[in-house]
This record gives structure tokens, sequence and C-alpha cells, in this order.
């Protein structure tokens, strides 16, 4: 419970500087959101009954000098109508541009549950520099790196919560391949700098095609990669999905 309330603690701070931020300048900076919405959903019966709900709601929001990123990941799993995995993350990310071009700070917050992987729970917060690299009419690349913190509980037989400070990088890449299908592809890594030092990796890659104004079909993929685990756990797991997106 303690855990959860530090989380919310963060959480809420980012947003809540966030919203000062906004409110100080509503009547002299103009306005602008973008929103995505995913659902996928698999179901077998027979001899083995499956259930799997993948959702995902993406909304951004720019501002005169910040660029600003709200992230609801969630998946759930039964098996024979039993709760077989169930993971999510939510993250927030603000990136106030410099007078620089293309140049940026970022703070972010995170939290992550997942009752099957390696980590119960994972929470970071992490701030520093970034530059959007190359930038075209279709192909945009940015990467940021900076200090952070985190506070993580492991599955298996150590439940005591531990932290640590990390160094955070991430990269991301946009290509507008065609009018109607884009790609997209982003890595995170976190290096621990506590005795134990792991090392986490999450790369996210998607290919989104258009159906009409407002919908799209979206292929993903999903690898987080542990290099130092418990000894029953594997390193890698991977989530692949197929999700109907509604922008708007």
């Amino acid at each position: 419970m303690k855990q959860k309330l530090i989380t919310l603690a963060i959480l809420s701070t980012l947003s809540s500087s966030v919203f000062i931020t906004k409110v100080a300048a509503a009547e002299e900076e103009p306005r602008s959101w973008e929103a995505a919405a995913e659902l996928g959903f698999n179901l077998t019966s027979g001899n083995t009954d499956t259930s799997t709900l993948k959702t995902r709601v993406d909304v951004k929001h720019t501002l005169t000098n910040w660029d600003n990123q709200y992230i609801l990941d969630a998946l759930r799993q039964d098996d024979n109508g039993n709760e077989s995995a169930n993971k999510w993350l939510v993250a927030v990310k603000g990136n106030y541009r410099l007078e620089k071009e293309n140049a940026f700070m970022f703070v972010e917050g995170s939290r992550e549950e997942d009752q099957v992987g390696v980590y119960d729970n994972y929470n970071s917060l992490a701030f520093g520099y970034g530059e959007r690299f190359y930038d075209t009419e279709s192909v945009f690349i940015k990467a940021d790196i900076g200090p952070g913190y985190i506070f993580f509980k492991n599955n298996g037989i150590n439940q005591e919560s531990e932290n640590s400070g990390i160094l955070r990088v991430s990269a991301e890449l946009g290509w507008e391949i065609s009018e109607s299908a884009t790609f997209g592809q982003k890595v995170i890594i976190n290096r621990e700098l506590s005795n134990e030092k792991n090392t986490k990796t999450r790369l996210e890659s998607s290919v989104t095609a258009k159906i009409n104004g407002s919908f799209q079909m979206k292929f993903g993929l999903t690898i987080l990669n542990n290099a130092k685990v418990p000894a029953n756990l594997k390193k890698t797991d991977t989530e692949t999905s197929v999700t109907l997106v509604y922008s708007f």
C-alpha cells in the first residue's frame, strides 16, 4: 500500500506541474490534443477456453513550450476461467522545448505491474536531456538520456521491496511509409546503478494501416528483456498483438 501511495504521489506531482503550466498560460497559448484508443480481443473455445483482452490509450498534448504524453497499456488473459496473465503500464512524460532547435528537457514517471513477469511492480522516475536528431516530412528520430530512480518488488521468492538509481536512455523512430501506413519503434533502457546492476530493456515496434479517416489496424510487437533474473524466470518476454485503433 505504501508503494502505491508513493507511486500515485509521483504521478500526481508530474500531472500537477503540467496542469499548473497549462492554467498559467491558458489565455495565451493554443492547445492541441491527439488521442488514440486501441482494443484487441481473442477468444478460443473447445478443449481450451482462452480469452485475451488488449487495451491501450495514448494521449498527446502540445502546448507552447511543452509536449506531454499520457499512456495506459493493459493486457488480461484468462485460461479455462482462471486468470493466467494480468499486466498494465501507466506512464506520464513531459518534454519542455529549449531555445536550441529540436532540443528538450524531459521528466517522466511510470508504474508497471505484471503478475507473471520478473517484477511484480516496477516504478520509475527520470529526467534529462533529449534531441530530435532527424526530422523530415516522413521520418523522425529522437533520443533522450538522464538519471532516475526506481523502486520495485520482484516476483518469485524475494518479495522484499527494493530501490536503485538508474541511467535511463530512450530512442524513438517514426516513419510514414505511405499515406495509409506508418511504422514506429521505441526502445527504453534502464541501467541500474546498484550492486545488482540489472539492465531492463523495453522495445516496442508497430505497423499501422489506415482503414478510414478515424480507424486503423495496428500490428504490434513488444519485447521486454532483463539481463539479471531469478533462476525460475526467463530473461525475455514477448507480446504480439493485433488491435483496432480509433484516433480522435
